[in-house]
């Protein structure tokens, strides 16, 4: 049975492949499945920085710098101040999504 193919709104199930992949190595096919997550409306500020930190390690900085940025803003909109990153405050993770954006513009050219 393909919990997937009868299924296929259900973010759990993405969600639970995506780790899978994760942990056999297949980060960019991980990747695809925090996407639809994401454009199923369910995505998490952890699935984002998941992907975020997919997109930095595999060198698709922009990407990881917008997944960031994302996961920050679907924490205002539930309330919350401060991204669960290892950055000490609003302020502090403000500046670093800026650095990282210049770093990814820089490396783009």
């Amino acid at each position: 049975k393909n919990l997937l193919k009868d299924d296929p709104e259900n973010a759990k199930f993405w969600m639970i492949q995506a780790n899978a992949f994760i942990g056999l190595g297949e980060f960019m096919k991980a990747a695809e499945n925090f996407e639809i997550v994401d454009q199923l409306g369910q995505s998490t500020h952890l699935s984002l920085c998941s992907l975020a930190d997919i997109y930095m390690n595999e060198e698709l900085y922009e990407l990881g710098v917008d997944s960031y940025a994302k996961a920050r803003e679907r924490n205002r909109e539930a309330g919350l101040e401060i991204l669960e990153l290892p950055w000490d405050d609003a302020a502090t993770q403000e500046l670093r999504l800026e650095e990282l954006g210049r770093v990814a513009r820089f490396i783009l050219r």
